[in-house]
């Protein structure tokens, strides 16, 4: 038995399954992000639109969250620089997209200050 072919194998078959939750992360958060859009623009509520904004934020984290895992497995397995620089990128574009998501919620709770609404 090659255990070398098994292992292969066996993180082939758990990127496919980390990829598929992150599809559906992002599937189940559009839908509801487009839900609370609608509400927004349907009564006017700006706590819907700061929710749905969160969401897709959240759920992108998420999914980036997800496939650096599994990019880091791939990087140990298969150690090359190319997977080297695949790893950075997606730790910096976590970094970048949380230090910005972070920045609009907290000017989304200034708004929400601003006109007297308790989140």
């Amino acid at each position: 038995m090659n255990y070398d072919n098994l292992l292969k194998d066996g993180i082939h078959n758990i990127v496919l399954l980390n990829y598929t939750i992150v599809v559906i992360i992002i599937t189940i958060s559009i839908i509801r992000a487009v839900y609370y859009y609608i509400l927004y623009y349907k009564y006017g509520s700006i706590i819907s639109s700061v929710t749905a904004r969160t969401i897709l934020g959240e759920s992108v984290s998420l999914a980036l969250s997800f496939i650096l895992s599994v990019e880091i497995l791939r990087f140990f397995y298969v150690q090359s620089y190319k997977q080297l620089v695949i790893v950075a990128s997606f730790v910096f574009l976590k970094i970048l997209i949380n230090y910005y998501l972070q920045n609009q919620i907290k000017s989304d709770v200034e708004i929400l200050k601003e006109k007297h609404i308790d989140i």
